[in-house]
């Protein structure tokens, strides 16, 4: 009905949906509407809204509210993960893949992978879902028509022993490895194998499949940072995005969105995104507040900032001279200023090097020498001063 919705999660969880520029709470746990759903899902399917919680399944049709609509044979706190596929209506379950059909009606058990496999995450590629589970050592993708009663085939991942978080975005088929630490690897499906093409210094939770999304023609990854220090190599707080500028030029990642109360002490949850409106969950670890973040292109945060990884100009092991930046910025809005500023051998401190007001392409003299520097973007309100 063209409305977001969001379900917060956790043993006493709480339905919202956006209206009017507000978020209105819907259903929660009293009357026993919703029960614990520490990893639920939502999906729109046959006119109703469906409620994936840890051992159930409700219904909303916008005028009966049905509490339970089919009971989940695994009960725990694993993700439930939905897709439409074949005209039915799919929900991982532990080891079991849940349907609900057109009519519609509830089946527990339309597909069982092998014992102690948990799923994941679930994505539609051509005309197969695609399932990612693991059983706590070995990773693998399984391929399923939605119709037959076993699947067609697996792919192993011989170098993860979590799940990916898949989803698919202009053709391609993406897996993120929820390492829960820094090093996020970064896999595409590239014929009957997932090939890793890049590592980001993204924390993504293991417990968040929700915390990816496509978005024009590329990823939105979540990356958590509960404690107090915005170091970006321990994966700072925020919105990762992987794309591209056009087919001619290859992807790249960058922290494209910051929530606005900070790269520490947050957790990210689900994202969702449509058109240019991008919404984003969030969990402020100090002060224990849930928050969902709105950015447009007219509505965008004026802080934030990006660290490169050490460059050792191929060698870590000796002192050379740096001499010099280049920045080549684009047309910078006037509700912010760019600052530059750099560290060498993994000091604890930034050297403030210069303040951007406008675009263009300069090169900042340094003069310094270190086995490795490190170079940090930060974009401030107009006005406003460095904090390194």
């Amino acid at each position: 009905d063209s409305l977001v919705w969001a379900l917060e999660g956790g043993a006493s969880p709480r339905l919202y949906n956006r209206t009017g520029g507000a978020w209105t709470l819907q259903r929660s746990t009293a009357g026993s509407d919703l029960t614990a759903a520490n990893n639920g899902g939502l999906a729109d399917f046959a006119g109703s809204l469906w409620i994936a919680q840890e051992s159930r399944v409700s219904r909303w049709t916008g005028a009966v509210y049905t509490q339970s609509f089919g009971a989940l044979t695994d009960t725990g706190s694993n993700s439930r993960p939905m897709k439409v596929i074949a005209g039915n209506l799919y929900i991982g379950d532990g080891r079991y893949i849940a349907k609900i059909d057109s009519t519609p009606t509830f089946t527990a058990t339309a597909l069982t992978l092998p014992a102690n496999t948990i799923i994941r995450s679930m994505e539609i590629y051509g005309d197969r879902l695609y399932i990612s589970a693991d059983n706590g050592s070995i990773a693998k993708i399984y391929i399923w028509d939605g119709i037959s009663t076993t699947y067609q085939s697996d792919i192993e991942l011989t170098s993860e022993t979590t799940g990916l978080f898949l989803k698919y975005s202009e053709g391609i088929l993406w897996g993120v490895a929820p390492k829960g630490q820094i090093g996020t690897p970064i896999y595409v499906l590239s014929g009957s194998t997932f090939q890793k093409i890049m590592l980001i210094p993204a924390n993504v939770s293991a417990t968040n499949p929700f915390g990816i999304t496509n978005y024009k023609g590329g990823l939105l990854i979540a990356s958590d940072n509960t404690g107090a220090t915005g170091l970006y190599e321990d994966g700072v707080a925020g919105v990762w995005m992987i794309n591209r500028f056009d087919s001619n030029h290859p992807y790249s990642a960058i922290i494209a969105f910051n929530v606005g109360n900070g790269v520490t002490q947050n957790q990210i949850g689900a994202i969702y995104a449509s058109g240019n409106t991008i919404y984003i969950a969030s969990r402020n670890v100090s002060s224990s507040a849930f928050q969902v973040f709105e950015s447009d292109n007219t509505n965008m945060n004026t802080a934030g900032y990006w660290i490169s990884l050490p460059i050792d100009a191929g060698d870590a092991s000796t002192k050379k001279i740096w001499h010099a930046i280049q920045i080549d910025a684009e047309t910078i809005t006037s509700a912010a200023s760019l600052y530059v500023s750099y560290r060498t051998d993994y000091g604890t401190t930034f050297t403030d090097a210069k303040q951007f007001t406008s675009g263009g392409n300069t090169i900042i003299p340094i003069g310094r020498t270190g086995k490795v520097i490190e170079i940090k973007i930060q974009i401030n309100a107009a006005g406003g001063t460095l904090s390194t």
